[in-house]
């Protein structure tokens, strides 16, 4: 939760450490105050998510590309109430990856059907989060 006691949607499953505990500490400044901003663009087009979306997260702590994608899906929930995140360290919750067939980190997977391989940014990440609601929609 912020600092007003509304609801960020990022949650951390795992102990944060290695290269993700700057991201642990990313979402906690993200939602404590004034955070990392984004373009006047992006922010109006998470504002215009009409439906909730769900990204999870696989990663590892010594994965030197998993910080990208968990840094900008933290600003991505962080500026739009329709984003939840949950970032999961595999290596303490197995079951998900036996689950998801995760077989290389960074790993995404949108509303429990999609899934995407590699760092993404926050264009990249609001692309697929647009793309996934138009399919939805269809």
């Amino acid at each position: 939760s912020s600092k007003d006691q509304k609801k960020k949607g990022i949650c951390f499953h795992g102990t944060p450490g290695g290269h993700e505990f700057s991201s642990f500490l990313s979402a906690l400044y993200q939602a404590a105050g004034p955070g990392k901003t984004v373009t006047e663009s992006i922010y109006k087009r998470l504002q215009s998510l009409s439906m909730p979306v769900r990204m999870d997260i696989g990663m590892t702590l010594n994965c030197t590309k998993c910080p990208e994608l968990v840094t900008s899906s933290i600003l991505v929930a962080s500026f739009s109430p329709k984003v939840e995140v949950h970032i999961i360290n595999l290596a303490q919750f197995p079951a998900f990856k036996e689950k998801h067939q995760v077989y290389h980190v960074p790993f995404l997977l949108v509303n429990q059907k999609k899934t995407y391989y590699g760092k993404k940014n926050v264009e990249e990440l609001v692309e697929i989060l647009e793309n996934t609601q138009r399919e939805e929609n269809a």
